[in-house]
């Protein structure tokens, strides 16, 4: 993994193969997809962290499509915000499918930042964020998931698979704001911590 120095990501195709190659970089700029684009992903066994910087990252979707979220998880994901007053974003997910913001296989911490304005259409949603039952995992730190739309769990959707069961450990952060037919905020079929001075 290596650290990647502004001036390299300037498109969504440029962010994308960093998150693929994994490492540690901060957006320079907003990033937004064009009609064509395919969402950002984080491979099996790759780690990447990823300072918003203050900037946007906008899948920029009117209607819902196949795999429309704008940031599938099935490695390792931090986010971080280090602008003041932590107004980076990840927004324009609309999923026909579970998942409308960020969707979670694997690990995805979130420091800071927003996830705002996604969509996820399918009857088990997590318009925010979907926590894979398969033992996906997703620590909320700080950080804001807001606005959002799901049929279940208009946040954030936790869900389980037999024996096993998404995780979602939340010590700080605010999830407000979001629009779901069960579960506006958090939707948990797997296990939810919550400790510290959280709001929701």
């Amino acid at each position: 993994d290596v650290t990647v120095t502004a001036d390299y990501i300037m498109t969504w195709a440029s962010l994308k193969s960093a998150m693929q190659n994994g490492g540690t970089f901060t957006l320079p700029y907003d990033i937004t997809a064009t009609e064509t684009d395919t969402y950002l992903y984080v491979p099996s066994g790759k780690t990447v962290t990823l300072d918003l910087n203050g900037h946007t990252i906008n899948r920029n979707l009117t209607a819902a499509a196949n795999n429309g979220y704008v940031i599938g998880v099935d490695g390792t994901l931090t986010i971080n915000d280090s602008s003041d007053p932590n107004t980076g974003s990840i927004t324009g997910g609309y999923n026909n499918d579970s998942g409308g913001g960020v969707y979670v296989s694997g690990s995805f911490t979130m420091n800071g930042g927003i996830i705002s304005n996604n969509t996820a259409t399918y009857s088990v949603s997590g318009g925010g964020v979907y926590v894979n039952g398969n033992n996906g995992v997703f620590n909320m730190n700080g950080g804001t998931i807001c606005n959002n739309k799901g049929n279940n769990g208009g946040g954030v959707f936790v869900g389980s698979s037999g024996n096993n069961r998404g995780v979602f450990t939340m010590t700080g952060g605010t999830i407000s704001g979001n629009t779901g037919y069960s579960g506006g905020g958090v939707y948990n079929l797997g296990t939810f911590n919550i400790s510290g001075n959280p709001v929701i």
